[in-house]
């Protein structure tokens, strides 16, 4: 029988393990303190800063992977500038609509106002010092990476470009060629539109470039007119290629032998990542004289927005550039570096192949060559293509839909309200303007404002005779992280990455699905997500660009950047799938994240609650995360898919995502 005991007849209790217990809890306590102090404060690395600041840096589509490598690199000193901290953040721009954002002086972007330009291409550099060249006094043309224009063709096919003695052909050789494959196939290019994709426009110019003595300079427009006729001589090869939605499914086309075309411009560094990602890889040619490419600098900004701090914080990461570090994240993203031989390794490419460095040239030589081959005057980037059903591809967006790209980078697309069989509604947002500065004595860093979409309503014409719309074999609406902790390294490669080889492998194979694209980060959009292809019917267009182009440019413009609001981006999608629901068609949300869930205010139960209630409403729609790494809290988000009728999987490695999409985008 159990005793009471009153205070008189109470047991004595030692006192030293109750100072002990106390002990370890305040311990535990400063411990846990500080871990969150040095997690989310840059001043917990190093005490004698009086605030922090943020450089903003705005990297172009060949220039974002090394700096992204550069920059984690730069964090991991605990730089400091004026007694200052400093953090380093880049934002993936087109160089050419970075050039017109300087030029205004970053008027109407959403993308933050940078501190330092990273541009690809020297010609458009060129373009701003000639038009605001205050904004960019900090000029400097030496090139701190370079990576040129390949020829990606089958391997077995390289014999076929080798000329008398063994030595490979030369550009200029190339256009009028009749050059075959072992296969018996004509030479044929997979040729985008040069003002859309920078490969394009780099192979163009190497094969009119004057070969001379000296060092090889940027192609005039007056050189590109004169060579009009060269150009020309391309239309017969590409007239025979397959329409394709981009540079890698081109690649991937080619790859596993369904292409018609027989050869892609492609810039060294992105044909190393396809070929790691793929089990048939391509090859490189490098065809000999003046090659263009990718032409990496680093250009302090002194717009009105740089204050003295940012001018120093720019000088830090400038000097830091020339260290071990730097080169070496450099290198390791694929990219050579003057005087420095090339760490990377990637099959059937050769790092070693010496190149005669061409510097890109600017839109006067590219415009140039929209007329010779017959393209229309005015492009409309994303859209055209070289004409005789040749390929189609754009480069990857920076910010917003990549479906109608612009230089003031759109954020945020207006809900897709339509089924998945139809068009989206053709409102498109308009932009606030970016008033964001780099870094500031008070340690703020503000970003441009978010989006509003259009109050214009959809065209209620009807044809005379409408089509029946088709139902789609499957739905499935893509929520993709894009934090900063994509950018991680993933056996060799990023995590962003791996996933977008995944993505892609899954739009090819989505024959009669219907598919859409959301971003994850608060890079994205302020609201930390952002609807970038609203879900529909793989053969239908968006406004004026098949569905599958413009995911392939949304899955390429998922750069690591910001942070990461998953639960939101997750209801919303959850939410606007539920109005897509095709009776008797399998209908997912697929999420895949990096780690916890960041969404200021919102509390998982909150998430819980609110699937439930969409999931009760409609039971056709099943919500499925994937994890990667250890980060992605398990118990977590098995509680969330669970809320929305699916299923947590947790991988150790992005490599293993496409494996997990396979069964789920199945119908």
């Amino acid at each position: 029988m159990g005793r009471h005991s009153d205070d008189a007849r109470r047991r004595g209790v030692a006192g030293w393990p109750i100072v002990v217990l106390v002990a370890i809890l305040v311990a535990g306590g400063l411990v846990t303190g500080y871990l969150l102090l040095t997690r989310e404060d840059p001043q917990a690395k190093n005490p004698t800063c009086t605030t922090t600041a943020l450089i903003e840096i705005a990297a172009g589509t060949g220039s974002a992977p090394g700096l992204n490598a550069v920059t984690r690199a730069f964090n991991e000193t605990a730089p400091v500038a004026r007694s200052v901290c400093l953090t380093a953040e880049v934002s993936m721009v087109r160089t050419a609509d970075a050039a017109d954002l300087l030029v205004k002086n970053w008027q109407g972007a959403q993308t933050p106002r940078p501190t330092i330009w990273a541009p690809d291409n020297l010609g458009d550099v060129e373009g701003v010092a000639a038009k605001n060249g205050s904004v960019i006094a900090g000029l400097n043309n030496d090139a701190i990476a370079t990576s040129p224009v390949v020829l990606a063709v089958r391997r077995g096919d390289t014999g076929s470009f080798t000329a008398s003695g063994n030595e490979t052909m030369a550009w200029t050789d190339l256009p009028g060629s009749t050059l075959t494959m072992v296969d018996g196939q004509p030479l044929s290019f997979a040729l985008p539109d040069p003002r859309t994709n920078r490969a394009t426009s780099y192979a163009l110019q190497s094969m009119i470039a004057p070969i001379s003595s000296g060092a090889p300079t940027p192609i005039s427009a007056s050189t590109a007119k004169d060579a009009g006729s060269v150009v020309k001589s391309l239309a017969a090869l590409v007239s025979g290629s397959t329409a394709v939605a981009s540079t890698q499914e081109a690649l991937a086309a080619l790859a596993d032998g369904t292409a018609s075309f027989t050869a892609v411009p492609v810039v060294e560094s992105e044909l190393a990542v396809f070929n790691r990602s793929t089990a048939t890889p391509l090859a490189a040619v490098y065809p000999s004289g003046p090659t263009a490419g990718d032409y990496i600098t680093s250009i302090g900004v002194t717009g009105p927005w740089v204050d003295a701090d940012g001018r120093e914080a720019a000088t830090a990461l400038s000097s830091f550039l020339s260290q071990p570090a730097a080169i070496t994240a450099l290198s390791g993203s694929d990219l050579r570096i003057p005087g420095v031989s090339t760490q990377s390794s990637a099959p059937g490419i050769d790092f070693r192949r010496t190149v005669t460095v061409l510097p890109a040239a600017g839109a006067a030589v590219v415009s140039e060559f929209t007329g010779a081959l017959g393209l229309p005057d005015q492009a409309d980037p994303g859209t055209s293509s070289v004409p005789s059903n040749s390929s189609t591809t754009t480069e990857p967006q920076t910010t917003g839909s990549p479906v109608e790209p612009s230089t003031t980078g759109s954020a945020t697309n207006p809900p897709n309200t339509n089924p998945p069989n139809t068009d989206p509604p053709n409102t498109t947002p308009t932009t606030g303007s970016g008033t964001g500065s780099s870094t500031s004595t008070t340690g703020s860093s503000t970003t441009g404002t978010s989006t509003k979409p259009s109050t214009s309503k959809p065209s209620t014409s009807k044809p005379s005779e409408p089509p029946a719309p088709a139902t789609p074999t499957g739905v499935y609406t893509l929520v993709v992280d894009s934090s900063g902790s994509m950018a991680d390294d993933d056996g060799g490669q990023t995590r962003a990455a791996l996933v977008q080889e995944a993505l892609r492998q899954r739009v090819s194979a989505g024959t009669g699905t219907a598919i859409g694209l959301w971003t994850v980060s608060t890079a994205a959009a302020a609201q930390g997500y952002a609807e970038t292809v609203g879900t529909g019917l793989l053969t239908a267009k968006v406004g004026t660009v098949p569905r599958t182009q413009a995911l392939a440019a949304g899955i390429d413009a998922l750069n690591p950047a910001g942070d990461r609001y998953s639960y939101a981006a997750i209801i919303a999608a959850y939410e606007q799938a539920s109005k897509s629901q095709v009776k008797g068609v399998p209908n997912r949300v697929i999420a895949v994240v990096s780690g916890g869930d960041n969404t200021p205010s919102l509390p998982r139960t909150d998430v819980v609650a609110a699937l439930s209630a969409a999931a009760a409403a409609n039971p056709g729609v099943t919500l499925d995360i994937i994890g990667i790494g250890a980060a992605a809290p398990t118990s977590a988000l098995t509680e969330v898919a669970a809320a929305g009728g699916g299923t947590y999987t947790e991988v150790a490695s992005a490599s293993e995502v496409a494996g997990v999409l396979t069964p789920l985008m199945t119908p």
